[in-house]
């Protein structure tokens, strides 16, 4: 009976074999990659959302009728769950490093890696959806609209990022001569943006009768 391949760690925590094993990820690894993309998804709709038409002032920027369904509530409950998705992802790769402190080791040692590259952009990530989050859930008026449109534009970039960062990760491992491919990281962008639109789009589905129609109709236009 043949032995199984042995079983070894990488450098960003991820168990994987050889390529005679089976094996290449961790459940939590994929929990990461799934979790974090999808609330980074959701996070740059909204913040793009919030971004095009001011929902923090009184009025949208842009006077048109369906725009009207993106009330404070709606971005509220959206970032808060985009929050919560972000929040799990990095927990799951804190679990899969077996050793939390090396997360935060990377983050005060940076190195020329994808390693670093992902973990500043998921902390970025995760600190604007909680900022944002925060101002929407308390109705925080007293922080400008200037240092909000900044958070929100940085959101959106962050955003991309920590989705593109799922395909880099992928092609920089190397196991499989597909992951190799240069427009993975594309793929799992929109792969990552399509999950966070249908996430956003499911939170509008607690907004009233009246409202739903026209959130639903702002949120395909956009």
């Amino acid at each position: 009976k043949a032995k199984r391949a042995p079983e070894t760690r990488g450098t960003s925590g991820e168990r994987k074999r050889n390529r005679g094993g089976e094996k290449v990820f961790d459940s939590s690894i994929v929990w990461y990659l799934f979790l974090g993309g999808t609330g980074a998804g959701a996070l740059s709709v909204l913040a793009g959302a919030d971004l095009l038409f001011w929902r923090h002032g009184e009025r949208p920027a842009r006077h048109l009728a369906w725009t009207t369904g993106l009330t404070r509530s709606f971005l509220a409950r959206g970032l808060a769950v985009s929050t919560m998705l972000l929040a799990l992802g990095a927990l799951c790769l804190l679990t899969d490093l077996g050793h939390p402190e090396r997360f935060f080791y990377v983050l005060v040692h940076p190195t020329a890696s994808v390693l670093t590259f992902g973990s500043y952009v998921l902390a970025g990530t995760v600190l604007c959806a909680a900022f944002l989050c925060s101002i929407a859930l308390f109705n925080l008026t007293r922080i400008p609209a200037l240092a909000i449109r900044i958070v929100e534009a940085l959101a959106i970039v962050l955003g991309f990022c920590t989705m593109a960062y799922t395909g880099v990760f992928l092609a920089d491992i190397g196991f499989v001569a597909l992951w190799g491919n240069p427009l993975l990281p594309v793929l799992f962008t929109f792969s990552s943006l399509s999950c966070g639109t249908m996430c956003v789009l499911a939170c509008a589905l607690f907004e009233a009768p009246e409202r739903k129609g026209r959130l639903v109709d702002a949120l395909v236009r956009i």
